[in-house]
């Protein structure tokens, strides 16, 4: 019923609102046209940018072990670096020669400042470096990054080194320009340098010549400014004298004279290459493979996007071609575009809704422009608020159409129902209905705004990626508001679409032809859409008839009389739903946007490069004859590497992708040298990784082990997997103190002349056209073997001694890699598991170390990012709790009531409790963007169960509870009236989010966040409908007294709970 006497306030408000309606027509375009160009100009992206708020040090020892890397480089870093200001966590990883140092910070300052005040750290360390270490550098990225494009180039006419060369020279500079680019890797070949081969037999002393050798090439090679020079009648200078002695060719380099005679004498100068580290294999052959990494700022889509044209412009030699390896933009893009269409299927649907089920065509189709107006209007503010368009908000676009469209319906519906008043101008019934229905739909906007709240309470990086979704969100309400109270009630009435004259409406005529056009096409085109139309407008006549008829009134009273046990039942599955939000299993799980599958693989310590490059063979041809594998592409370290492995078209599924990883761990299995860990379980995402800390690694590796037992004995644990290696066997060679101390060579000459003789060490530069090493090294081979490693000459006094005479060799064995998380050494494992349990693994780590590890100076450390998640799940809840009370003190601001409110609230959680049992029977977990679904479908039922109380107080003003008949007819006749909106909202919510449930690039997130909103709303229409009455009927005053007060039914009722919940107790007491 709509009240004659709407407040003066509103009447005002609404009747200038409706008096103008050009100016209304100028701002509804004006939002369009600036949401149109806003479209057109957000970027595009897969996560939200987020801040950079980690760094990399990356510090080099060429031929440095790990122990000596920890002692002399990584722990005086650490040492240093540690009281940064911010700094949350602390990792470090150290490989034979390289240590890498990952700082990790709290959002805050800029990264720049960090780089800055972590660079004077650094400096002032780096001073008391060994002299062959090289200058520690600052990246912006985690190495465990993997690269987000990759191409690989090959010359059917050049060798692999030229390639490698103009891959080096003329691309990598150009591909590391690009906006967002941290790092260009060149893989697949080796650095040119011109290499002195220094002959021993021909050398002696030795040590004296090499020295000679060294002091001679870096002072003759060299560039030298001398002096300046002034013209006369100038006042300009100019450098006019330099010493130019550069060596420009391995030619001239070997007629260098020396005292005695020329370098070639002594030497052999020779073109040459550094030592193979890695190697690159595309499609089962070697080539030049080109990575690249994006920096923590930058995003995907633009980097490969910028990449992949600056790739197609390249003016590369006629006998060169290039292919892409890997494109992780081209996922990502399928994934946005899939996620668009859904919400542009699920808008045309809603829509399609609107146009059948709404009495008035012309009604229905302003009441379907709220979404497109909503949602490109959002666009603009976002825009302002330099949000852009990424998977968070357009999967706000996609889930906010139901929220959209009802509060248009609301209008819209009263709006078609204004036969009764014929005898009233169609502008004072506008100004009534609007006056109606301002409240009500500010109850339900600021609900659901104040449920995306707890998004701003959440952890810093947590905030950073759901922000935008709540606000792209709170600005397609804040639009919906403004056009069903402003746009659509001028357009109505202006168009004159309402009827002054009594008769049957143009559009009930047509609505009438369309559903007899449908209903005969369902007999002539059996395959097409029109059968389903035709069984939905049945569907929904039955529904609606059934619901108007006496039934609902007798449900309706049979309830109400059974409030107490409406209330236990309320109270009950709020208690459950607060219980299951905190015990549901949580996946923590990324939306993964990878087309490639990458596969780790660990090789035996100490294995030589060229026999890894063998087993990887081995694996590239088992993974190319597995079914479902379109190409394979490796890198290759010395004892590491990676398997890309691209599925076929057609493959990329979930199911698909599973199915092919279990055919390849089968398969992968009879290669017994390599281990191949997938980076993601092949049954599930479910991985609990955690490290171990302590001084000792021959005890941590004993701690891991047996841990490694217990876990595995658990059902749930599917494997254990270790993310170390094991030890490395190194041969040591011990100098005898006694000859040192009678004037023999000192420990760190022979260490030099050593490192001269297997290695090398660069002594100088050369540029000819491109800057070369001067490389100075023996020729020395390892498989000649330790006898031959013994007789290298090492100089003593005035004659060369063999190495053998100057001490002795051992075998030992020390680590191949050290890892090192806040100062302390640590070994990592993982534990993967069928489902999201990790409480259970959790409580087993516990109970291990309690009862077998009793020294204090070793303990566990859960993985940071499930630490934080976890951290923020905690708080997300705590701050979903703080929301419903701000949402009740709001509505009882509204409402002027306190009972009101509790019965809209006290009703949310039985759908909700629904909802989140459909999402653990069909997914299993609960995930971030789940838990929001629940928060934005508590907003929609908590926006119906609004609008049907305040439709019942409206209809029970000046009634008394005594005259029974009209209090319950009225009752009755609000509840009806509300069944054809409930219905046409709830329809149009479920089948705008069929396209996304059964989309297949949208990601495994957001379809379960359709799976919840679907059960819910079917939950949400007998809570509306029938629960929401009831409570009313039974509680809701008259306006006089009823029982013992305003509130005295509620407090019959709450005592009536306590006396059965005593006589409860009191049975189950006597019982025992």
């Amino acid at each position: 019923m709509i009240d004659e006497r709407p407040e003066t306030a509103q009447g005002f408000l609404f009747r200038s609102v409706l008096r103008r309606p050009v100016t209304s027509a100028v701002l509804a375009a004006l939002i369009l046209q600036l949401g149109l160009v806003s479209l057109h100009q957000l970027p595009l992206s897969f996560y939200p940018p987020s801040s950079a708020t980690s760094v990399t040090v990356v510090t080099r020892y060429p031929g440095a072990d790990p122990e000596t890397l920890e002692k002399e480089i990584t722990r005086p870093l650490e040492q240093s670096l540690s009281d940064l200001r911010g700094l949350q966590h602390m990792a470090s990883e150290i490989h034979k020669g390289t240590s890498r140092i990952h700082l990790i910070f709290a959002p805050g300052d800029s990264l720049s400042a960090r780089i800055n005040q972590a660079s004077e750290r650094i400096l002032s360390v780096a001073r008391t470096f060994p002299a062959l270490v090289n200058r520690p550098y600052i990246i912006e990225y985690n190495s465990r990054q993997g690269p987000v494009f990759a191409f690989s180039l090959k010359s059917t006419e050049k060798s692999r080194a030229w390639t490698y060369k103009y891959a080096r020279d003329n691309l990598k500079s150009r591909f590391q320009k690009i906006p967002g680019v941290s790092e260009v890797s060149v893989v697949g070949g080796s650095r040119p340098e011109v290499q002195i081969i220094c002959l021993p037999r021909k050398m002696s002393p030795a040590g004296k010549r090499l020295d000679r050798i060294h002091r001679t090439v870096s002072r003759e090679n060299t560039v030298r400014k001398t002096g300046t020079m002034s013209f006369l009648n100038s006042k300009r200078q100019i450098a006019s004298s330099r010493l130019d002695a550069s060596i420009d060719s391995a030619k001239e380099l070997a007629t260098l004279p020396l005292s005695d005679g020329r370098l070639l004498r002594w030497c052999k100068v020779q073109k040459g290459t550094r030592p193979e580290t890695r190697i690159s294999r595309t499609n089962g052959s070697r080539q030049i493979n080109i990575f690249l990494n994006k920096s923590d700022s930058g995003s995907i889509l633009s980097v490969t996007n910028q990449a992949r044209s600056l790739l197609r412009d390249l003016d590369l030699p006629f006998d060169m071609a290039y292919e892409p390896i890997l494109d992780r933009g081209v996922r990502i893009k399928n994934t946005l575009a899939s996620l668009m269409t859904s919400s542009l299927t699920g808008m045309c649907i809603a829509s399609t809704v609107l146009l059948i089920f709404l009495r008035k065509i012309q009604i229905a189709l302003f009441t379907a422009l709220s979404i497109p107006f909503s949602l490109i209007g959002a666009a603009f503010f976002l825009q302002v608020c330099e949000i852009e368009l990424h998977i968070m908000t357009l999967s706000a676009f996609a889930l906010s159409g139901g929220l959209l469209i009802d509060n248009a319906i609301v209008v819209s519906d009263r709006l078609a129902r204004l036969e009764p008043w014929k005898s009233q101008s169609n502008r004072v019934i506008l100004e009534i209905i609007l006056g109606q229905s301002a409240r009500e739909l500010l109850g339900g906007t600021a609900t659901t705004l104040i449920a995306f709240l707890p998004v701003y309470l959440m952890p810093a990086i947590s905030r950073s990626r759901y922000i935008d979704f709540a606000a792209a969100i709170s600005f397609c309400l804040i639009l919906g508001y403004a056009y069903s109270l402003v746009v659509l009630p001028n357009a109505i009435l202006h168009w004159k679409w309402i009827p002054e004259k009594p008769g049957p409406p143009v559009a009930l005529l047509i609505r009438s032809n369309l559903f007899r056009l449908i209903a005969r096409g369902s007999n002539l085109y059996s395959g097409s859409v029109f059968p389903y139309l035709a069984k939905l407008q049945s569907a929904y006549s039955r529904a609606s008839n059934t619901l108007s008829s006496r039934q609902l009134f007798r449900t309706v009273i049979l309830l109400s009389r059974r409030s107490t046990l409406l209330i236990w039942i309320c109270a009950g599955s709020c208690a459950v739903l607060v219980c299951a939000l905190i015990f549901a299993p949580r996946s923590m799980a990324e939306v993964n946007e990878r087309t490639t599958i990458q596969a780790r693989v660990s090789l035996p310590t100490g294995i030589h490069l060229k026999e890894s490059e063998r087993l990887f063979q081995r694996l590239e041809s088992r993974a190319s004859k597995s079914p479902g594998i379109q190409r394979v592409d490796s890198r290759i370290k010395k004892n590491r590497g990676t398997l890309f492995l691209r599925p076929v078209p057609g493959k990329h599924s979930r199911k698909a992708i599973s199915r092919i990883k279990e055919n390849l761990e089968r398969s992968f299995q009879k290669v017994p040298d390599a281990f191949v860990h997938f980076q993601e379980n092949s049954r599930n995402n479910f991985a609990l990784r955690f490290s171990i800390l302590g001084p000792e690694f021959a005890r941590l590796r004993e701690i891991a082990s047996g841990l490694a037992r217990r876990l595995q004995r658990l059902s749930k644990v599917q494997e254990v997997v270790f993310h170390y290696r094991e030890e490395g066997k190194y041969l040591d060679f011990h100098p005898d103190t006694d000859i040192y101390e009678r004037g023999g060579p000192s420990p760190a000459l022979i260490a030099d002349r050593l490192q001269t003789y297997l290695t090398g060490k660069v002594i100088s530069k050369m540029y000819n056209g491109q800057e070369m090493d001067v490389r100075l090294k023996g020729d020395w081979k390892a498989a000649r073997g330790i006898s031959a490693l013994r007789k290298i000459p090492i100089n003593r006094s005035s004659k060369s001694v063999e190495l053998n005479d100057l001490g002795r060799f051992s075998i030992s064995s020390a680590e191949s890699e050290i890892w090192r998380i806040n100062k302390r050494r640590s070994l990592a494992l993982s534990a993967e598991m069928q489902e999201p349990v990790p409480e259970s693994a959790i409580r087993e780590i516990q109970n291990y170390f309690n009862e077998e590890v009793s020294d204090s100076e070793y303990s566990y450390l859960l993985d940071r990012k499930y630490r934080e998640r976890k951290r923020s799940f905690r708080r997300l809840i705590l701050a979903v709790l703080v929301a419903l009370l701000l949402i009740y003190l709001l509505l009882g601001a509204l409402m002027e009531s306190f009972l009101q409110p509790a019965l809209i609230l006290i009703t949310l959680p039985l759908p909700l409790l629904l909802a989140l049992s459909a999402q653990l029977i069909f997914q299993g977990n609960l995930s971030h963007v789940s838990l929001f679904a629940l928060m934005m479908l508590a907003g929609l039922i908590a926006n119906g169960g609004i609008i049907m109380v305040f439709s019942m107080v409206r209809a029970l003003h000046g009634q008394k509870r005594n005259l029974a008949p009209f209090f319950s007819v009225r009752i009755l006749r609000s509840a009806r009236d509300r069944i054809r909106p409930v219905m046409i909202t709830s329809l149009t919510t479920i089948l705008g989010m069929l396209p996304l449930l059964f989309s297949s690039h949208s990601g495994f997130s957001w379809q379960s966040v359709a799976l919840v909103t679907i059960s819910g709303t079917l939950s949400a229409i007998p809570v509306v409908l029938i629960l929401i009455p009831s409570l009313c009927f039974s509680l809701l005053p008259g306006k006089s007294t009823f029982r013992t007060g305003p509130h005295g039914r509620l407090k019959d009722i709450f005592r009536q709970s306590i006396q059965a919940g005593m006589r409860l107790l009191k049975s189950i007491h006597q019982r025992r």
